[in-house]
Order: structure tokens, then sequence, then C-alpha cells
């Protein structure tokens, strides 16, 4: 029986006006723009209204039609132009166009659980489909008809193709298997069909029924069936599994993967959904009314009442169907009523499903709705006429679409970079890394203000980070605090100066400040103890020594043995200052290398494999520091004291007469004090004396201070600035360290295996890559059809 049967007008029919008319010089003046896939305009892409015609384009132009007076076209896809349109949807779901774009229509149908989905299905499709069985409908079908030449064979072909999206929670089947999957019909039985759909089931998408983690109940993927023959009628409508509560025999994640499956096709923008209800269950119970309302807007819903057969009471089904047009929150386009063919209607000879619904319908409790809401004929033309509507305003915005989505898929694909299948390729790929990684290592040595991350501008860092290390080890450095106390021999000049010549005074306050550094009293190396420590050290070691003296000699070997221990933190406080800097550069070369192989798709792992490289270097490196590090305080403690400061002397001298003057300063008290008292000269002079020379161990302990004292001030500026000119910069510019690496000698030394290890790409990349290629294919295509058909239909009008 043809899709399409033909239907008496009265005047209860809605008035529709017929298929609209493409106007030809409207869409060929669209096309004659010569468009670039990748450059977009406003010129581009047609309207997104269809050329003229007397039916609003938009998706509103099939709500229920107002006046009784023009019927429903028996046939909206009868002109050519609606045959190519139609033609060319199924093209564009054929080559999965669905999975990337969401402006394609289809008819979806859904319903609950045994709600006559299936029966419908068959009075609509003439497929013979399985009727009563519990949770049999387990993947999507979509049932495509078109009409043949006249005198032809019905061909009925099978296949099956890929998710139009991905389902969480139901498990993917292998493609290899599904795609070979591909049969050709003249016709099938009720039995033929069920077999099919197990060997489908079982063979193809490896469906296993069952609750356990072994089995599998449900496939994301679609199973196609195309029908072909002289009485059909171009019709296309896709059937998804049923919604179901509570069910035992299904894994909890497929039942959620169902609902989401479910929603996601109503969630897409051109499927208009059908709403299969049980005329005898209240809507607020049914489900799948719920989940249509949250998920689909208004406009974009159809609702059908089945079992129509077996309700008792029509009265709220009746008031549901005639209250729709009127202003109905659920559908725009109202309700249908539909008797289901049941089981014991095969039983009935020459059974005849629009009889028995025109007997059913003209009965007085159907009375109130009109007759183009009552039967399958009647919703099968509604439906035909609203997919025809949205197929030809739908054209445009594909066009545009598939424009679109090739661009960003092009962008995406380049953002990859070339292709590194061969040796050659990969070590192009690594050189240009670490050529850039060079540049940016030099800029942050040498110009550090050209580097935008304050993290990285490793000479400003070094910088503070030296002088951090020189002020502590003018701080902490020591051991003993020195005698500090005495004033300078400048001042001290200067200040006798003004005594002697009061009119030719000297500003004190011109002597020079040397500024006070503060410094961290929780620093490990904070503790230093006291001048009069260091004193009673110095006490110790004459004493110790002088056993092999004479009496007021100083034994050669103090001064060396005062400064090892005055000394004995400088390794400690370099070492720690070394690894700073060690830490500054490790953070520094993260963020170098973030920025030539920022983390992402397959610079993922790249990236932690230069970040390897770099470590191994920069662990090398900071050994080989640390070693000459340790040999230049080892020297410094066993070395000779010698020095080459032409100065020493010279500061050596000034505390000597720092100290002698104030011995006099404090004899001459003493000295014109006794010289009141009327002491002898003799005796005053020895209090003089006293102060000056108060003991042959006191003077060898001053000497030795004095001499540790400009020693210790000489060497440790010294140490600092070795420490920091020499061993700090050699770490910072080795060659075969963490800066300065990583470059393209590097890399043009590496084997082969490692370059391939290093250079190639990830197969998540490989994988993506050769699926954006497949989505640029298809869209293309997508692109190519939809021009294409709606150029020729333009034509045809």
């Amino acid at each position: 029986m043809p899709l399409y049967e033909a239907h008496e007008s009265n005047s209860d029919v809605d008035e529709v006006s017929v298929l609209p008319q493409l106007n030809t010089d409207a869409a060929k003046d669209a096309f004659a723009i010569k468009f670039d896939k990748l450059n977009l305009s406003e010129t581009d892409v047609p309207s997104d209204s269809p050329p003229s015609s007397p039916i609003n384009a938009s998706h509103d132009c099939a709500e229920e039609p107002q006046s009784p007076k023009t019927a429903l076209p028996e046939d909206p896809f009868e002109s050519a132009a609606s045959k190519v349109l139609f033609e060319a949807i199924d093209k564009l779901q054929s080559c999965n166009a669905r999975r990337y774009m969401n402006n394609i229509p289809q008819l979806v149908i859904v319903g609950g659980q045994s709600v006559g989905k299936s029966s419908l299905l068959q009075s609509l499709t003439g497929i013979p489909f399985a009727v009563g069985s519990t949770l049999c409908t387990r993947f999507a079908t979509r049932i495509v008809s078109r009409r043949s030449e006249p005198g032809s064979q019905t061909v009925i072909r099978i296949s099956i193709s890929p998710p139009e999206f991905a389902v969480p929670g139901i498990e993917l089947a292998d493609p290899e298997v599904y795609k070979r999957f591909d049969e050709i019909h003249g016709s099938i039985t009720s039995d033929d069909f069920a077999n099919i759909i197990d060997m489908v089931s079982e063979t193809y998408l490896g469906i296993r029924p069952g609750s356990g983690n072994i089995h599998k109940n449900f496939a994301a993927e679609v199973l196609k069936i195309e029908i072909s023959g002289p009485t059909r009628a171009y019709f296309s409508i896709l059937d998804i599994p049923g919604v179901f509560e509570n069910s035992e025999r299904v894994k909890k994640s497929e039942a959620s993967g169902v609902k989401n499956m479910v929603a996601e096709y109503m969630r897409q923008e051109d499927n208009i959904v059908i709403c299969v209800a049980d005329a005898n269950t209240d809507l607020a119970n049914q489900a799948i009314c719920e989940i249509a309302r949250d998920r689909a807007t208004s406009d974009r819903l159809v609702g059908v009442f089945t079992k129509c057969d077996r309700v008792e009471n029509t009265d709220a089904v009746v008031h549901t169907v005639v209250s729709a047009p009127k202003g109905g929150q659920f559908s725009k386009h109202g309700w249908f009523v539909v008797r289901n063919k049941k089981g014991l209607d095969d039983d009935v000879v020459d059974f005849d499903l629009v009889s028995e619904e025109d007997q059913l319908f003209s009965s007085k409790a159907w009375d109130e709705i009109p007759s183009s809401r009552k039967g399958t004929t009647a919703l099968k033309k509604y439906l035909g006429h609203i997919l025809s509507e949205r197929i030809r305003s739908a054209f445009p915005s594909i066009i545009r679409q598939a424009q679109l989505l090739q661009r960003d898929a092009v962008r995406e694909l380049t953002s990859l970079g070339s292709e590194r299948k061969t040796v050659s390729e990969q070590r192009s790929f690594l050189a240009t890394i670490a050529r850039n990684y060079e540049a940016k290592a030099t800029e942050a040595l040498m110009q550090p203000w050209c580097i935008t991350s304050p993290e990285s501008r490793v000479r400003s860092i070094v910088k503070a980070t030296n002088e951090s290390f020189g002020a502590k080890m003018r701080a902490y450095g020591h051991t003993y605090c020195f005698d500090n106390n005495m004033e300078s021999f400048d001042d001290m000049i200067r200040k006798l100066q003004n005594e002697m010549y009061p009119d030719e005074s000297v500003d004190l306050t011109e002597s020079i400040e040397r500024p006070e550094v503060l410094m961290p009293a929780d620093d490990e190396f904070s503790e230093v103890l006291s001048t009069e420590d260091l004193f009673d050290k110095i006490a110790e070691e004459v004493a110790t020594f002088s056993s092999a003296t004479l009496p007021g000699m100083v034994h050669p070997d103090i001064i060396p043995q005062l400064y090892r221990l005055q000394t004995q933190k400088w390794r400690q406080i370099a070492e720690e200052h070394v690894r700073n800097i060690s830490d500054a550069i490790t953070t520094a070369t993260c963020h170098l290398i973030q920025s030539v192989c920022p983390r992402g798709n397959d610079a993922s792992i790249l990236n932690a494999e230069i970040s390897e490289i770099i470590s191994k270097m920069h662990r090398q490196t900071l050994s080989r520091t640390l070693e000459a590090l340790h040999d230049y305080c080892d020297g410094n403690q066993s070395q000779l004291l010698q020095t080459a400061d032409p100065t020493f002397l010279e500061r050596l001298q000034k505390l000597q007469k720092v100290r002698l003057i104030n011995a006099f300063n404090r004899g001459s008290v003493l000295f014109r004090e006794a010289t009141a008292a009327r002491a002898s000269s003799l005796q005053a002079a020895c209090e003089l004396f006293a102060q000056c020379h108060p003991s042959a161990a006191a003077n060898t302990s001053n000497d030795v201070h004095d001499t540790l004292k400009v020693y210790y001030e000489s060497s440790l500026e010294l140490f600092v600035g070795h420490v920091t000119n020499t061993i700090v910069e050699k770490f910072l510019n080795d060659k075969n360290g963490s800066l300065c690496g990583f470059s393209f000698d590097y890399i043009f030394k590496l084997d082969d295996s490692t370059i391939t290890k290093l250079g190639q790409e990830s197969k998540a990349v490989v994988e993506q890559r050769e699926s954006l290629r497949v989505r640029i294919q298809t869209l293309e295509l997508a692109e190519e059809t939809a021009r294409e058909a709606w150029a020729k239909a333009a034509s045809l009008s």
C-alpha cells in the first residue's frame, strides 16, 4: 500500500498552501557567487529563507492550519524539486554528516515501553516491526522510503551506519565488523525481519542480553532500511529505543545511556519529534512526555495517542487533541489519534487498518476531533508535510554550517602542525623547537627585558640572588663577630684634626656611611658568636701555640687556624646559593619550554620529553658546579694565607694606628691625673706605657685579631666574587647545561631512533588528525551535496 493514500477532502480538513515553488532566478543568483571555503562572507551562502514561496520558511510553518478551505497535499514530495532535496538529505545522512551537523531535518519517533510505537511504525512504513515484544528496540533504526520508476521492482536495502553522536553508557560496536553488513531483499516477511534483527544484534553489533558486566543490551549504531518501489512514497523516519523504568534485565549504565540517547535526539534543533503516548494512561504519568517537554521546543513536537480502540473514557484524549490548536502548551503541532494493529488482527482475512480506523473514529465519542487529526493516513500526510517544509527551509543553514564547521576543522588540523612520518620531518620539527628555545634562553640571560614571564628572566633573578648571597655572607658568613666598635681610622683623624685645629674643623657627618643590610633573623646561618668569644678563642689559641715559641712571638699557624674556623660556614652558604640559582633556572626553563612547546594534544608528551632531557642536563651541570665549588672551598680552607690586595697593609696599619691612638688617649688622661697628683715623671710614663702595651698576650691577641679581620674581609670579597662571577656564570653558560644545552647542535647529533622517539606524533594525535580529515571530507561532501541539490531544485521550480 502506498504511503500516501487518496483522502477525500471535507470541511474538517485544514487549509495549507501547496508545496512552495523555488524561485529559479533568486537561487541561481545565490549560486553565481564564487566562494572560498575558508574565507566566508555574508554572500557566501544562501539566505536563511528559501527562495520566494507562498509558504513561510520558518520552522513554525507547519503549525495547525487555520483555514479549512485547502487540504494538505497528498504527497508533499511529489514535485521534482522536493524529490531532489529529499535525496540530498538522505545522502547527507548516509555520509554521516549528522555526526558533525545538527541542522539536518529528520523525523524521530520516541515513546515509552509498550506504548505501541512499533505498531505505529509498522503502519507508517510498512516494515513488519515486532509488535508486543519487551524491549525489542535495542538500537536506532532509520527507514527511508522512496518511489521508483513505474514497473520497477521493490528493493529493500539494509545496512548499518555509525552513531550520530557518542552515547555514554552504551558500548560501541566494531566498525570493521558492522560495516560489512549490507543486504538487499525484494521483500521481507515478519519472520525474515525478526531474523535480520537477531543477526544484526548478535553478529554485527555484539548485543548480548543480560544485566551482568559482560552483557550488552543496546547499541549506539543505526540500522538503516531503504525501501524503493513504484507504489512507495518519499518518507523518512528514525526510530530510537523506548524509554523504560526499573528494568532489571539491563545494566544501570545502559538504562541511563538510553535516556541520554533519547534526550540527545530530542535536543537536536532540526529533529521533528513524534512523541507516542498510550491513550489509556494519563500523560502526567508518561515519562517520555516530560523528557520531550524539557528537551524539545513545542514547534518540534508532534503528539500521537495510540491504542485508541482500547480507551474506555475518551473525554480526556478528545479534550487534549481538540484544545491543542487553541493554545496547547505541549506541542504547536497538536495531537493525533490512531488505532494500533494488534496481534489478533493478523488472523482477520483482508484486514484493512484504514477501514478499521475510519470505523472507530466515526463513532460519536470522537466527533469533536477533526478528521485531519484522526487515523494513520492523516498522521502520515501531516508528517510528510512537516518534513518537506523543514527540508526546504534547512538548506541555506546546512550550507552555512558546513562551511563554518569546515573552517573550524581546518584550523584545528592546522594547529596540529605538519605531519611527522619520516625521520627527516621529525628532526626538522625538533630542530625548530630547539632553535626557538636557544633564542629564548639567550634573551633570558642577555636581554631579560625581552622576556614576558618574570619567572623566565634568568639574568634579573640571578643578579638579585647574587646580591642576597653577598649580603648574607657579610652578615652571617663569620663564626665570630670582629671588634667593630673602634672608630674608623679616617673618622679618628678628622676628630683629632678638629681638636688640634678648631678653626679648620671638618664636618664629621661627611664620613662614609655603610648601608645596613637587613637579613632575616631566623636564617639557619644567623647564629654568630660574640666578639668576646672571638678574643677568648684567640687567647686560647695563642696560649696553645706559645708553648712552641718565645714569649711575645706570634706562631705563624695561629691565623690560618682561626681563619679556617672563621670561614667554616662559607661552603654551606655558597652551596645554598648555587642551589637557589639552580631552582631559579629550573623554574625558568619550565617556562621557556612551555613557550616553545606548550602542553596540549601531542605537545604534552613532547613537552615532558624535552623537560626530562633538559632536567638531565641540569642535574649533570649542577653536579659539576657543586664539585667546582667544593674544590674551591676546600682550597680556601687548606691553602697558605696569601693576598695580592695592595690595600692589605694599609688597612692593617690603620687598625693598628686606631688602636694606638685610643691607647694614647686613655694614657694621656692617666698621665695628666698622675702629674696633678705630683707623681713622678717615671710613674706617669709607666701609666702611659701600660695603656699602649698592657701585656704581651693582650698585644698578641690584638695583633692576631686585626690581621685576621683585614685578611678575612679581603678574602670574603674575593670568595663572593669568585662564586658569583665564576662558578655561577659557568653554571649559567655551560654549553651542556639546561639553558644552553638543548640546541640545534644537540638535535643534529641525536641518532635516528632517538629522533623518532622524540619527534613522532602520538597515537592520539594521529587519530585526531585522521578524524579531522574525515570530518573535513564529510563536511565538504555535505556542502557540495547541499549546494548542488539547492541549485538543481531551483532550476526545476
